[in-house]
């Protein structure tokens, strides 16, 4: 259906409001999804980090996740509506660059529709005749509260909440030092044993901070890499022209386009700009496409018969991200992706502390090299290679 009689700004959220679901988001969708519920059944992992870089998708994760979860357990909230099977919830930045838990506990006791959040109280606490003494949190009173923590914690059981999904979650990182970067690990663990919830974290590379920090959560959780398409993989190459190709004919459906996206130039100038990262390249499409509207509307102001919004290349163009921010963003991504690799060098420091023969270098690196360049770790072999317009179901 062409839409191109639609108000100029309603084609603006039409087109915002697509989404494609190509292999790699289908991929990490499918693995998080099927080890999420099998961590239900045996309790082996708790904890579970999908990481990824910037602009990948990852929010899109998050909300298709959610998508799925409810159609699961439909039928139950349906005939239980105190029953809320799963938790999404952003951890937001601090304003002072240090994690606030007290505000992370307030918005997920208002997810849970728990009343009167500002009333709670600690019974924990006993007076010198071993009476509960109630303790009413300050408004303001550090980055945390224990009455809002066990609030929470209560909150989860009686909702029988088994499923916390944490969008963001690298904020959580953000600590001062190194002795609460680990307080930060430990109140996760924590509430995730307490509650016997399983807990997803969502977030870029920077969370690879708490990955291996303590051997005792390394042992509970899990790592999913949400990767990026790489140009120099065919494969990849290959699905990123296929995932152009239906952001035009999106546009398309509300918009003339003076050029043919596909093209090699242009296709060059998006690999180069979005770096393989299907959000930004949307973002980008998504500014290109605004830039379009204004200058339509200028123009229409002008001349009363310009009929068509026309997306042009220099609309396009001017909506790139800039080249140094690309390069920053690169640099990023690179690194990210080296610290989820695992390296000959660490394998063999491992296998030496075990004892064991150093002969077997050679057999590892010819497996490690078998493995091609697409070594992600916790990404599957693609079983779909359809990219295609839904919600990743």
């Amino acid at each position: 259906m062409v839409l191109l009689n639609e108000v100029e700004d309603e084609r603006v959220t039409y087109f915002a409001e697509y989404m494609v679901a190509h292999p790699s988001l289908l991929n990490s969708i499918n693995e998080v999804y099927e080890l999420v519920l099998e961590a239900r059944m045996d309790n082996s992992t708790q904890i579970f980090n999908v990481i990824g870089p910037s602009g990948v998708g990852k929010t899109t994760l998050s909300q298709s996740l959610e998508k799925r979860l409810f159609k699961l357990f439909e039928k139950q909230i349906i005939e239980d509506p105190s029953f809320i099977p799963y938790l999404l919830i952003e951890a937001v930045a601090a304003d002072s660059g240090v994690f606030n838990w007290k505000d992370f506990y307030v918005r997920c006791l208002a997810k849970l529709n728990e009343t009167l959040i500002d009333k709670k109280v600690d019974y924990e606490e006993y007076d010198n005749n071993f009476r509960p003494k109630k303790r009413k949190f300050p408004a303001e009173n550090g980055y945390t509260a224990p009455e809002l923590r066990r609030s929470l914690e209560n909150a989860i059981k009686h909702r029988r909440t088994q499923i916390i999904i944490i969008d963001e979650a690298q904020h959580i990182a953000k600590m001062g030092t190194a002795r609460r970067f680990q307080d930060q690990l430990d109140t996760i663990k924590s509430l995730a044993n307490v509650t016997n919830a399983v807990i997803v974290c969502i977030g870029t590379y920077e969370l690879l901070n708490f990955v291996n920090l303590s051997g005792q959560l390394s042992r509970r959780s899990d790592e999913i890499h949400f990767p990026r398409y790489d140009i120099r993989n065919k494969k990849d190459l290959e699905i990123f022209r296929a995932i152009i190709t239906h952001f035009k004919e999106r546009i398309q459906k509300y918009f003339y386009i003076e050029i043919d996206l596909n093209d090699e130039e242009y296709e060059d100038l998006f690999f180069e700009r979005s770096l393989g990262l299907t959000g930004v390249l949307k973002d980008w499409l998504k500014r290109s496409v605004r830039t379009a509207v204004r200058e339509y509307k200028r123009e229409k102001e002008e001349n009363e018969k310009q009929e068509l919004i026309t997306l042009k290349f220099k609309h396009i163009e001017r909506a790139a991200p800039s080249i140094n921010k690309v390069s920053k963003m690169l640099e990023e991504i690179i690194e990210g992706e080296s610290r989820l690799e695992e390296k000959l060098n660490t394998i063999l420091e491992v296998r030496e502390k075990l004892g064991m023969p150093k002969k077997e270098a050679k057999e590892i690196s010819a497996k490690e090299k078998s493995k091609g360049k697409r070594n992600d770790v916790g990404l599957r072999n693609p079983k779909r290679d359809k990219v295609g317009v839904g919600d990743g179901d």
